[in-house]
């Protein structure tokens, strides 16, 4: 735990620089970003800042929480250390939160830069609730791209629990298959998991839908080099990352991941740090009799692809290296809408 505490230290470090604070502003003794400060140079002429108000208002509520100080910071970071083409990936996207945060915060720096998010949601409520928060938000419907679908170890389909959508955030797969034929033979659930699902949905036995799974190689091999994961799998996050590290490791620079369980945090440790990423911030979940009581919050980066702020700078000085324009865009969506339900706002 020491290491990590340290990891920790290195991440604030590496935000207060490339915020150029010089490490006074953006930390406080107690090693909280201090989120004020973070935020200035994202501020609207108005002076509201890139994470609110949304609409509506309960959802996207900042929480000064260590652990949501660490997403939001890791999002800037991406963000203040682009070019002028960013790609985010949201995984288990509702209600769509991360999506106006990362285009708001991109567009504030680099207003004419090439931006495009993917977002995918299992559930088919939630993903109505998403499209309703992108549009209620002013989001560009077609740069925010979202996918009725989950993100998976590997490409088939998968079981998805039908769920109380108005108050149950925390179901993830049940199944996965190459072949929706063999889902009922694959089904893998903790009790506690069981347990809940029902619970939540007023004591109704369980059922699942079935949707499409993707694999994150699949999507990245769509997408290109993306800038900023953000990852909320209800435990299917052990499996995605680690049968997809090496795809990880070409395309992606910095990754947030929330857990859901310490032995994935340890597998995750491993895997990451086997294929040498940075471990930048590394908050453990709260687990209270074998149930996850307040998700972790872990942070990576790539040093293949580099997050300094050189990039930025070479950025502008070869605009055209990075901004690949609306016609590079359309091809992904292209790409992407040959093989997936994409949801298509109006």
């Amino acid at each position: 735990m020491e290491t990590l505490i340290a990891q920790s230290r290195l991440f604030r470090n590496k935000i207060a620089r490339a915020f150029a604070f010089e490490g006074t502003a953006a930390v406080n003794r107690f090693g909280e970003v201090d989120m004020a400060a973070l935020l200035e140079e994202f501020r609207d002429p108005e002076g509201s800042d890139v994470f609110g108000p949304f609409i509506p208002s309960h959802f996207g509520v900042f929480d000064p929480a260590q652990d949501t100080v660490a997403e939001l910071a890791s999002l800037l970071w991406s963000v203040r250390t682009a070019g002028r083409r960013y790609r985010m990936v949201s995984l288990g996207a509702a209600p769509g939160e991360w999506a106006v945060r990362a285009e708001r915060s991109y567009k504030k720096l680099f207003p004419n830069g090439d931006y495009m998010s993917f977002n995918f949601e299992g559930d088919p409520e939630h993903v109505e609730l998403t499209k309703a928060f992108l549009r209620n938000n002013h989001a560009n419907i077609e740069k925010n791209v979202l996918v009725h679908a989950v993100i998976a170890e590997k490409d088939g389909w998968a079981y998805f629990p039908v769920i109380n959508s108005d108050i149950d955030w925390g179901a993830g797969i049940a199944a996965l298959s190459e072949s929706p034929d063999d889902l009922d033979s694959k089904v893998n659930m903790t009790e506690i998991a069981r347990r809940d699902r029902i619970a939540a949905n007023g004591g109704k036995p369980l059922e699942f839908r079935t949707v499409q799974a993707v694999s994150l190689r699949s999507l990245l091999d769509r997408a290109g080099e993306v800038d900023f994961i953000h990852s909320d799998i209800q435990g299917s996050e052990e499996a995605v990352f680690t049968a997809n590290i090496e795809a990880m490791n070409e395309r992606v620079r910095i990754c947030c991941i929330g857990t859901h369980g310490s032995g994935i945090e340890s597998a995750l440790l491993d895997v990451f740090a086997e294929h040498r990423w940075n471990c930048d911030c590394a908050f453990p979940c709260v687990m209270q009799d074998d149930r996850v009581i307040r998700d972790g919050i872990f942070v990576w980066s790539n040093p293949r692809r580099g997050w300094n702020t050189q990039r930025r700078i070479t950025s502008w000085l070869v605009g055209k290296k990075y901004l690949r324009g609306s016609k590079q865009s359309g091809r992904v969506v292209a790409g992407l809408t040959e093989s997936l339900s994409i949801f298509v706002l109006n």
